[in-house]
Parts: C-alpha cells; sequence; structure tokens
C-alpha cells in the first residue's frame, strides 16, 4: 500500500484514507502484542501462578409490589355493568342520529319536488 501511494502506477491509486485505516489496523495489533507481553510481565513476577479473577457477585432484585389496589371481581363485575350502560347508550344515540339524519334528507327531497 505505502508503494502504491508513492507510485501512483497502479488502479485505482491508493488514497491517505486507506493508509490510515491501514495504520489504524497495525495500531490494534500493536496493541494487543503490548497487553499480552504485559500479561506474561505479571506471570512472570507472579511466579509463573496466574491469580484468581474475582468475579463481583450481581444480585437479582425482585420487582417491588405495586401500590395499586388489587382489582376484586365485584370492581370487575361493575365496571362490566358500567362499559354495558355506555354501549347501549352509544347505541341509542347513533339510532336517534340516523332517523335525524333521515328527516332531514327527506326534508330537503321534499321541497324540491315541489319545484
Amino acid at each position: 500500500m505505502i508503494t502504491d501511494a508513492l507510485c501512483p502506477t497502479y488502479t485505482p491509486p491508493t488514497k491517505v484514507s486507506d493508509l490510515t485505516g491501514f495504520w489504524e489496523m497495525v495500531q490494534l495489533q500493536i496493541d494487543e502484542t503490548q497487553r499480552s507481553h504485559d500479561d506474561l510481565l505479571k506471570l512472570r513476577k507472579n511466579n509463573w501462578v496466574e491469580e484468581e479473577i474475582v468475579k463481583p457477585v450481581v444480585k437479582v432484585l425482585k420487582p417491588k409490589a405495586s401500590n395499586k389496589p388489587a382489582i376484586s371481581k365485584a370492581t370487575t363485575a361493575k365496571n362490566m355493568e358500567l362499559a354495558k350502560a355506555r354501549a347501549e347508550k352509544m347505541r341509542l344515540f347513533k339510532e336517534q342520529m340516523k332517523a335525524k339524519k333521515a328527516e332531514q334528507e327527506r326534508e330537503n327531497v321534499a321541497p324540491m319536488e315541489a319545484q
């Protein structure tokens, strides 16, 4: 890649961003090698005995009880009755609206026939 950058006879020419990515990959490998070397030095210092890594104990917390009161069957039955009453009220309202609309249409058609 470096040769390609210096002598752009090859197609496509190597760009600076290509070299940047290349050097970043090289730096990652250098860092990994350094970490491995540091680990070996620690082992050597510790007379080639690996240190035990203590994992922290993770507690599993139970969800707290909610402050909402429990819904009894009586409450549920009452809600069902209210829902039925609302549905019946809505049905009656819709019927009244249909009747009113039909009446208005009849009134609008009657004057047209008179002309």
